[in-house]
């Protein structure tokens, strides 16, 4: 069983069969408190993961008990994504699928207000794995209102469940890359991969978030120029894996 916890609540934690899709809610006394983490932070925390309910139906995402990031759909399809391999590194599982999140729109194409649409796309097949529109624009609004109690690096993903998702594809895909190149490579090398990285104590090539290469629940935000800091202690390599909100 892992422990999820409800997106945008922080809360309503369950307790999720990963081999049944079963679940039921976790006991009060026990499940620990949500915090602030990304998705990709989550492996090997004792909340595993996060759901979002939407018209009545429940997505979840969360890293198994064997470090495989799963997403599974209503219908009880299981996507598993990343796996973490016995050397630390994260192997991409589904090489040919990304995750896309646009604006929603009606039949004849006109702008579906407040709504949004998340998919998995394998580019060797026309028709999205899965394909979700949701109401996006609640949680806009929730993100908006928090902006007021200032909660530091807060952002969109915090509150909406797709946001999350994509981003932590998005991220793991990038670590995954690197990692099948080999965490030895220059940094200007990697760069002809498309990669931005540096190691410890060399200036922030581009402001933004970051990932530690060999640690990935390590993360951190430097401006551009910026020394790069140590990992634990150590030095490594960071990998430049967005701007964030």
């Amino acid at each position: 069983m892992v422990w999820l916890y409800r997106h945008h609540a922080a809360d309503d934690i369950i307790a999720f069969d990963d081999a049944t899709g079963r679940w039921e809610p976790a006991p009060e006394e026990g499940a620990p408190p949500a915090g602030a983490m990304t998705l990709v932070q989550r492996i090997g925390e004792p909340l595993r993961g996060s759901y979002t309910i939407e018209d009545g139906r429940r997505y979840c995402c969360y890293w198994t008990a064997g470090e495989e990031l799963v997403f599974r759909e209503p219908s009880g399809r299981r996507f598993s994504l990343f796996r973490r391999d016995a050397r630390g590194r994260i192997v991409d599982l589904m090489p040919s699928v990304s995750a896309d999140l646009i604006d929603a729109v009606h039949g004849d194409g006109s702008p579906l207000p407040n709504m949004s649409t998340f998919s998995l796309r394998d580019c060797f097949t026309p028709a999205p794995l899965i394909e979700v529109t949701y109401d996006s624009g609640k949680y806009l609004l929730l993100y908006s209102v928090s902006l007021f109690t200032y909660v530091p690096d807060e952002d969109l993903g915090d509150w909406d469940f797709f946001v999350a998702l994509r981003r932590a594809i998005d991220e793991l895909k990038l670590v995954a890359r690197v990692h099948a190149l080999g965490v030895d490579m220059p940094p200007e090398e990697l760069a002809g991969w498309g990669i931005v990285a540096a190691p410890t104590g060399a200036a922030c090539p581009a402001p933004g978030w970051y990932i530690a290469a060999e640690r990935i629940a390590l993360r951190c935000r430097p401006a551009a120029g910026e020394r790069l800091p140590d990992i634990d202690g150590d030095r490594g390599l960071w990998v430049w894996v967005g701007a964030g909100a």
